[in-house]
């Protein structure tokens, strides 16, 4: 015989041996739990002699190693069946890890009664399902723990339903009953009835009683006797040591997690369910918060939990919000989205200069018109969150463009609109009162850009006096006014000097802007197009020629420029590089005070619908041959000096176009 063989034959003998030993195992808890089924339903037939369908081993005197006191056996009338809810052969668990049932298992119902479910917890879904019949029998329910759709365990309660009978001695509701040290114990009862219905009651004798200051197991005997039969029932109630208290650490507005505090006395507690499901046996127990809401505790003695709940309103996290602007009916509206904060959130709203008084609603109807705008968030604690919104395409109000005359025919142009002021020009030094005057009587106080055309004195002198009356922001030239004179950009010291020096006692910096360039202005823009090539010893050259738009609306302001309007395709192309489709404008400034040459292709290329003409004391401009090209083409032209007080203003919604004469400053106040 080989060596492989041996060795072979010898595993197999093993194996044989180990599957003798299973099955004497496995056939030996078969008869073991047959034996124990035997003699339980043996020793159980003595009691059911008095129509108890359910005998538990309590009753029978019998133990059992790992066995619960509520195995039993149930008696149909027919048949005995034995049920062993045992650690070692149980069909239900009453307490594991994952499930817990509460109230009576078995629970004893008599034929019509409704089963009502006691309840259960676990940190798992449960799904249960049953199929409780009316009529007398052995019924289950099942509670299923499942995690992600798997099955984690599986428990049962059994559902007896016995017989009603006339001749009935029992108790009413459970045979043991829980209370806690400090509850009132109320008293059950019992049911007593002969074999034909009557109230026997009166032949019950109950004696025992019960202290609820007193933990400790207590227990009532009810003892029917009558025409010398003699019957006896047991309720045992335990007064259960157990003094759970909480509190909350703070209730003070936090932006951090709040702890939850549970002390724990008595000797009967066995362990608490927390809110999220996990369990502790400790007796001091912090639990943490994150977020307001209701908290729960089940703090248990044995099966029996007392439910404690705290709320939680104090957290609060970081305000986060949202606004935006629409306009309707004429009226912008802001509506708000907020959350966080503490409490109720409450808001304020930037109308034009001023916030308004703080409101609960989260919608704000403005005074004034406004694009862009800030909202003040507050919570009940006075934490408080600005957000910004705006909305581009809301026009504020009109433009208005006066030409004011000033004394002379120099150039004085104010451009507003209800956020933003533009001032081009002012004329010479002998002009600046009739600037200063025209402004105030409009309201002006303040200048966000202040344009020079260009570096010459009958147009920027009066500026001087200007930077000294106004709030100025933004100053803006097409040459470096302070070296303008070193390169011959300007001619003359007096072109420069009374604004340089009003720069300097104001403390402000002019800027030479570059070309092309693009300026936004709140609801306006600003294209510069010229001049891109300085020239020396020609100041009227080295002016700006810029296009503002307002909505759909465009005007073209020239300056003293000649020789740039003659090269028409260098405009086109910087105007299309800061995004302008073309230089073809609605209003067009003539430049030099009407004294230019105009003709055919210029006009042809900028194509105005409107000519102004700032020719205030210098009636003779245009001359009459370029009046008649102007009026061969259908323009309306506009002319300081036909005008009784020399003001012409344009009024734009940002689609249309008004010009009014004869205007004056208070007409148009603000």
């Amino acid at each position: 015989m080989s060596e492989s063989f041996k060795r072979y034959s010898k595993y197999a003998i093993y194996g044989l041996i180990g599957f003798i030993v299973l099955l004497i195992i496995l056939s030996s808890c078969g008869n073991r739990y047959s034996k124990i089924e035997s003699e339980m339903i043996n020793k159980s037939k003595s009691y059911l002699d008095y129509s108890l369908n359910y005998v538990t081993l309590e009753d029978m005197n019998l133990k059992y190693d790992n066995c619960r006191s509520y195995s039993g056996v149930y008696y149909n009338g027919n048949n005995y069946t034995a049920y062993l809810f045992c650690d070692d052969y149980s069909n239900v668990s009453l307490t594991s890890k994952n499930i817990t049932l509460f109230g009576n298992n078995p629970t004893i119902l008599e034929s019509g009664e409704t089963f009502l479910e006691p309840g259960y917890s676990s940190k798992y879904s449960i799904e249960v399902s049953k199929n409780i019949g009316e009529s007398k029998g052995l019924y289950f329910v099942n509670y299923v723990a499942k995690n992600n759709g798997q099955i984690i365990y599986e428990i049962k309660r059994l559902v007896i339903i016995r017989e009603s009978s006339n001749d009935s001695f029992r108790l009413k509701d459970k045979q043991e009953i829980n209370v806690f040290k400090g509850e009132p114990y109320e008293e059950p009862g019992f049911i007593a009835r002969d074999q034909n219905g009557n109230d026997i009651s009166s032949y019950v004798y109950v004696s025992g009683s019960v202290n609820t200051k007193v933990a400790g197991q207590y227990e009532i005997t009810y003892t029917l006797s009558k025409d010398g039969v003699r019957k006896e029932l047991k309720r045992t109630i335990r007064v259960l040591d157990l003094t759970p208290y909480i509190e909350l650490e703070s209730t003070k507005p936090s932006s951090s997690s709040n702890n939850i505090s549970l002390l724990i006395a008595g000797k009967d507690y066995s362990h608490t369910i927390l809110p999220d499901g996990s369990t502790s046996n400790e007796r001091e127990i912090e639990y943490q918060a994150k977020s307001n809401g209701t908290y729960s505790f089940k703090i248990y003695a044995g099966n029996e939990y007392v439910l404690k709940t705290v709320v939680v309103n104090n957290i609060y996290e970081k305000i986060v919000a949202s606004c935006t602007l629409s306009k309707s009916n004429e009226q912008v509206v802001a509506n708000v989205t907020a959350s966080g904060g503490y409490g109720t959130l409450k808001y304020s709203y930037l109308d034009k200069d001023n916030y308004s008084t703080y409101t609960s609603e989260k919608t704000y109807y403005f005074k004034n018109i406004v694009k862009e705008t800030k909202v003040r968030i507050k919570d009940e604690v006075d934490n408080i969150t600005t957000v910004s919104c705006s909305n581009p395409d809301i026009k504020i109000g009109n433009l208005e463009i006066h030409f004011i005359a000033n004394g002379h025919y120099d150039d004085a142009i104010l451009i507003r609109t209800d956020d933003k002021t533009i001032f081009i020009d002012g004329g010479r030094t002998g002009c600046y009162k009739d600037d200063i005057n025209y402004l105030k009587g409009l309201g002006v106080t303040k200048i966000d850009y202040l344009i020079g055309s260009h570096v010459e004195y009958d147009h920027i002198q009066a500026q001087a006096y200007i930077l000294d009356e106004f709030q100025v922001g933004r100053i803006l030239y097409p040459v470096d006014i302070y070296n303008c004179l070193s390169t011959s950009y300007c001619e003359n010291p007096e072109d420069s000097e009374m604004v340089l020096k009003a720069l300097s006692r104001n403390n402000k910096v002019a800027e030479t802007v570059s070309i092309p360039s693009k300026i936004v202005a709140g609801d306006m823009t600003l294209y510069f197009i010229a001049p891109w090539n300085k020239v020396k010893n020609n100041n009227n050259n080295n002016s700006f020629i810029f296009i503002l738009t307002y909505g759909i609306n465009s005007f073209m302001f020239t300056g003293d420029t000649y020789s740039p309007l003659n090269n028409l395709t260098t405009l086109e192309n910087y105007a299309r590089e800061l995004g302008l489709n073309s230089i073809d404008v609605d209003v067009f400034k003539y430049p030099h005070h009407g004294n230019n040459p105009m003709y055919d292709k210029i006009l042809n290329k900028i194509n105005p619908e409107i000519i102004v003409v700032p020719n205030f004391h210098a009636s003779k401009y245009p001359t009459e041959e370029n009046k008649a090209l102007i009026n061969s083409r259908g323009i309306k032209m506009y002319r300081q000096s036909d005008s009784s007080t020399g003001n012409i203003t344009l009024i734009s919604d940002g689609t249309k176009i008004s010009v009014y004469m004869n205007s004056s400053a208070s007409t148009y106040k603000r």
